[in-house]
């Protein structure tokens, strides 16, 4: 059921590219999705995304929301969770840890993200698997 869900929010558009002049170009958006994977655990300045895609940050910006539904920010903090389900369902690192090497500033704000995106918790994921 997570799987799904997370699935669905980073789908691109309603399942296939999106329509040309309206957004990042795959080429792009493959472009920004690594950096932002290579760079999960740092803070990540929209104007490195942008220059990862050749753009202006508010060309970027724009065009990153019409590829996506997202803004950069929500797209990254779908990654950073993803990530650390992960690691919570195959690992047995403290969730502070874990937190904190998906880009999360404590423990706190994976469990909050959690919580609203997923209707769950760290610790309920762990004990789930």
């Amino acid at each position: 059921m997570l799987a799904a869900q997370l699935v669905r929010r980073h789908r691109t558009g309603a399942g296939g590219p999106a329509p040309a002049g309206a957004g990042l170009s795959a080429r792009q958006m493959n472009a920004v999705r690594e950096l932002m994977e290579q760079r999960l655990a740092e803070p990540l300045p929209v104007a490195d995304l942008a220059s990862a895609a050749a753009l202006s940050v508010s060309q970027f910006t724009r065009q990153f929301r019409t590829r996506t539904g997202q803004s950069p920010h929500q797209f990254l903090l779908g990654l950073r969770l993803e990530q650390a389900c992960r690691l919570l369902r195959t690992g047995n690192a403290p969730i502070g840890e874990i937190a904190a090497g998906c880009g999360f500033s404590h423990q706190e704000h994976l469990t909050r993200v959690m919580r609203n995106r997923l209707g769950t918790t760290p610790a309920a994921l762990r004990r789930a698997r």
